[in-house]
């Protein structure tokens, strides 16, 4: 499933509307944290007792006055965004 385009209809971190939230721990995976520029970040949490994860995939924003890290996708259990 995609969200429309500009909306994801659910928190980009947690992918879901309600949140009941414990046990969130952000890391980089074992593996190919950065990869040809990409970074890789994930999230793994409780949301009412459910363990779920995110992927988030990052890439320095060059354009930028002072270059940052902006986000280009966040991944979840059954969509992607965007």
């Amino acid at each position: 499933m995609r969200p429309e385009q500009g909306s994801v209809g659910a928190d980009p971190l947690f992918g879901t509307q309600d949140t009941q939230i414990s046990g969130l721990n952000i890391f980089a995976p074992a593996e190919r944290a950065i990869f040809r520029g990409m970074v890789t970040v994930h999230a793994a949490f409780r949301n009412f007792g459910h363990s779920q994860q995110s992927v988030f995939r990052l890439r320095v924003d060059g354009a930028l006055t002072d270059p940052a890290l902006r986000i280009m996708q966040i991944e979840h259990d059954d969509w992607v965004f965007p």
